[in-house]
């Protein structure tokens, strides 16, 4: 399936990277999402939808830790999502439910607006983001990597945190 996805990737090398990050993060992200799950059928989905998404992105962080951050965000809460929507079954219910339930369809549709609206985001913006959120910085040890003051880290992820808001609730107005 991922295969299919690497097809839509219209740059070479972007293909290349994608495939290359799959290959390597694949196993690291099934963990992940398994110790959420404890189910691994359920756990290949959630790494199967959240490279999905990640393909789907129009920018990807620049380096593979930055990539790998993100898919992790975006494997962990597919696999919360999943983790909800499987407490909502009743007992006994059909194990071979309809994969384009519009549970499921508002579900990735929601994450992938969310990937798209981070992929828009400015570049000093996204990437202090996924560097607090993602990566786990502490907003003193990001502004030593950029060379600013704390403060202004704080300012720039509050401002994406607006900027998305922004974005999601316009999607939504829509």
């Amino acid at each position: 399936m991922i295969a299919l996805f690497l097809l839509t990737i219209e740059e070479p090398e972007a293909a290349d990277r994608a495939a290359l990050l799959y290959r390597t993060y694949r196993q690291q992200l099934f963990c992940a999402a398994n110790s959420i799950l404890h189910n691994e059928y359920d756990a290949e989905d959630a790494v199967g939808d959240a490279f999905e998404s990640f393909i789907r992105l129009r920018r990807w962080p620049e380096n593979d830790k930055g990539a790998y951050a993100l898919l992790v965000t975006i494997v962990k809460r597919r696999a919360v999502d999943i983790c909800r929507k499987n407490s909502r079954k009743p007992a006994g219910s059909d194990l071979q439910a309809d994969k384009n339930s519009p549970d499921q369809i508002s579900e990735h549709t929601d994450l992938l607006a969310l990937a798209e609206a981070i992929a828009k985001l400015p570049d000093h913006l996204r990437n202090t983001l996924i560097k607090h959120v993602a990566e786990g910085y502490t907003t003193a040890e990001i502004a030593q990597m950029y060379g600013i003051k704390q403060d202004s880290v704080q300012k720039r992820i509050k401002k994406a945190k607006a900027l998305l808001k922004a974005m999601l609730q316009e999607d939504t107005d829509r």
